[in-house]
């Protein structure tokens, strides 16, 4: 018997491997022996050869012929690992005798991988007794499975409860509603794309908060009301979006001021200007610097100040009224009216005035002056006498202040006086009237 092993592989830029197997089948009659190796299979009456140098691409299994010239030959594919593959191809190409031009050639394209990794095949040739047969299995290719862009998730939602919402991409185009069973439908989205949902054809219009929950798990809707419009930012995987048949929860914006710490659930607002986002009706926890806090429900529009009495304990929690809020840590300013004039810019950037005694945010800026011009601002302490004075602004800090005009007293090298019941040598002196 004559065996022919020639196997080769070479790689493919496309696929990583094309492979060559070789495999000789030889016609015997009635020889009925048997054996396998990973480089050979014999049964009997016909051998398949692979060169071991390939064993990791494929293992040769079993071969037969008859003797009407049908062969059955099997091999085992050894599937690369850097990848997932779902399909193959391969060519198969048939010699009699050794002959240099090939008596039947196939390829078969995109054959689903078996499970076991075995792939079988039958052909006919026509041979005489004694002829030599042999098959040349070459092209392997190995094709990557279809994952579908990694980026992509589908968000799903009832098509009764969105008819004639309409989805555009960040793009501005529409997206396409595919519809689904059982009365869902869905969009294909990438991952952290802005999805903007127009509701401007609805028969009935939805009411909506200015900030919703859209997806389970706190993904949240920003509402246009003017624009008859949503957006929101598409999660990281398939969703579904929650029903708009009646008013979602909304959700808000609460603001830390300067000395408060906030905290619902996990989410926590320990500087100025840092937010928290909380359902409405929710409890956050609020603590502040000086012990007393307010919100802007708590003042005149656009304004950081409450009149006195007004201040809530830090032990009492601040619950979330459907509104978007800030909460001040404050302290109790006092001004005389008849001597300073005191203002501050509002949240709106507006001049707001301030008088008599109020509780005022902390970190505000006051723009301060004495009456008339004459005199200097001062803070008051335990008499009528200063020895600085304040200049013409004054940063609320996180003490109760007393602001007083005080007139500028100097005492030259050897004078003295007395003020406030107290012997004063050489300097200058703020004294408020007394």
């Amino acid at each position: 018997m004559r065996s022919i092993n020639r196997i080769s592989a070479v790689a493919d830029g496309d696929t990583g491997y094309v492979t060559m197997i070789a495999i000789d089948v030889s016609y015997w009659g009635s020889s009925s022996s048997g054996s396998d190796t990973n480089d050979s299979a014999t049964r009997g009456d016909a051998t398949l050869s692979i060169d071991d140098d390939y064993a990791d691409v494929a293992d040769a299994d079993y071969v037969r012929m008859n003797d009407s010239g049908n062969i059955t030959y099997r091999f085992e594919l050894n599937v690369p690992t850097d990848a997932t593959y779902d399909t193959f191809s391969y060519r198969e190409t048939v010699y009699i005798n050794g002959s240099s031009s090939y008596e039947s050639r196939n390829t078969y394209s995109n054959l689903e991988i078996p499970d076991d990794g075995m792939v079988q095949e039958t052909i006919s040739v026509n041979i005489d007794d004694g002829d030599t047969v042999e098959v040349v299995i070459d092209n392997v290719t190995f094709t990557e499975a279809d994952s579908g862009n990694e980026d992509e998730v589908t968000l799903s939602f009832n098509t009764t409860d969105y008819a004639d919402y309409e989805f555009y991409g960040e793009d501005g185009d529409r997206l396409t509603v595919t519809p689904g069973n059982r009365g869902t439908s869905s969009i294909t989205v990438e991952a952290g794309e802005e999805v903007t949902v127009w509701y401007g054809a609805v028969s009935t219009t939805p009411t909506l908060p200015d900030q919703f929950e859209i997806i389970d798990g706190g993904i949240l809707a920003t509402n246009n009301s003017a624009d008859e419009e949503f957006t929101f930012e598409a999660p990281d995987a398939d969703a579904t979006l929650l029903s708009l048949a009646s008013t979602p929860d909304g959700y808000y914006t609460i603001t830390a001021g300067e000395g408060i710490t906030l905290t619902y659930g996990d989410q926590v607002a320990d500087a100025e200007g840092e937010t928290i986002l909380v359902p409405d009706g929710e409890d956050v926890d609020v603590a502040s610097t000086t012990g007393e806090y307010f919100s802007t429900r708590n003042a005149a529009t656009n304004e950081k100040h409450i009149g006195v009495g007004n201040e809530i304990a830090d032990t009492t929690d601040f619950t979330v009224n459907a509104r978007n809020e800030t909460v001040y840590a404050v302290v109790t300013v006092t001004l005389d009216n008849t001597d300073i004039a005191a203002s501050y810019e509002g949240t709106a950037n507006n001049t707001v005035a301030l008088r008599g005694e109020r509780a005022v945010a902390v970190g505000t800026e006051l723009t301060i002056a004495a009456q008339d011009g004459e005199g200097s601002v001062v803070i008051e302490g335990t008499g009528p006498v200063a020895t600085e004075a304040l200049g013409t602004t004054y940063t609320v800090g996180e003490s109760d202040a007393t602001l007083t005009a005080a007139w500028t007293v100097v005492l030259g090298e050897g004078v003295t006086a007395s003020i406030d019941s107290t012997t004063r040598t050489a300097g200058t002196y703020y004294v408020a009237d007394s």
